[in-house]
């Protein structure tokens, strides 16, 4: 743990068992990335005595104190970490499929107030939650994070394609079947230039990056945005619903540059 000065400067590692601990003092019940226990349920019992071997832990490692009273205090910072996290007003949730690998690595970033915090999983019961200076370094850290890289093509694209018709040539891309893929595009209304840029993106085994930011504002529903970085070496492609067109409406397609997904992530989370 580093806690020189101020948030920019704390980080943390947990056992999934000392979050726990911590987010029962907070009066939470979870938070985006905590997963089941991986050994299966545990009884009430079972549960009472991790929390307890959680508590002896935190206080071994300095992370919280028992004062003369008896009263058991958590690390200020720790608190501040994972509640920012548990009563967050905004989210990014972030879900990374590096080229050539089938199961994704997670990055979730939580603002309240002034307050923002990575939440990363370095291993499946591991947790590391960093406090960061501003929701721009935010938007660095998830750039960092999904390996956005400067493309060798600077060629702006920018369609519309029907959800059905998307999904279909996807598929067909990824099992070699190229020129089906194309001319599903085509049909649908693609140049034939674009739509054989986008099926070469999909068989270049790719990075690809979904990304969904959460808006809760008080009572109100919350408000979601999602996206997709689709990378390739040659294009960074973002895929997105179009704007207002409803679940079925299509999804909107453009190639981007780092600086313009930069902008926009600043953008959506408010920094």
């Amino acid at each position: 743990m580093n806690e020189d000065a101020g948030r920019q400067f704390f980080s943390v590692t947990l056992s999934r068992e000392e979050l726990l601990a911590v987010l029962d003092a907070l009066r939470a019940t979870t938070i985006p990335g905590l997963e089941r226990e991986p050994s299966g349920s545990l009884t009430p019992e079972q549960e009472a005595f991790a929390l307890v071997v959680a508590r002896r832990a935190l206080l071994a490692r300095n992370l919280a104190q028992i004062q003369p009273d008896g009263a058991f205090l958590f690390h200020r910072e720790l608190l501040r970490a994972i509640g920012t996290c548990a009563y967050a007003q905004n989210s990014i949730l972030v879900y990374h499929w590096p080229a050539g690998e089938q199961a994704p690595r997670t990055l979730f970033g939580h603002m309240r107030g002034d307050d923002v915090v990575t939440h990363a999983r370095p291993g499946p019961v591991v947790h590391r939650f960093t406090l960061l200076p501003s929701r721009r370094e935010l938007a660095e850290q998830v750039l960092a994070f999904c390996e956005v890289k400067d493309a060798t093509q600077a060629t702006v694209l920018d369609f519309l394609v029907p959800r059905q018709e998307f999904a279909d040539a996807r598929q067909l891309a990824g099992v070699g079947n190229t020129g089906a893929a194309t001319d599903t595009l085509v049909t649908s209304g693609l140049p034939a230039e674009d739509a054989a840029k986008l099926v070469a993106a999909w068989a270049a085994s790719p990075r690809v990056s979904a990304l969904q930011i959460v808006t809760q504002q008080g009572n109100q529903p919350a408000q979601t945005q999602e996206f997709t970085l689709l990378q390739d070496g040659r294009y960074i492609w973002w895929i997105a619903p179009q704007a207002d067109a409803g679940p079925k409406g299509p999804l909107h397609v453009r190639t981007m540059s780092v600086q313009a997904v930069r902008d926009l992530l600043v953008q959506s989370l408010g920094g």
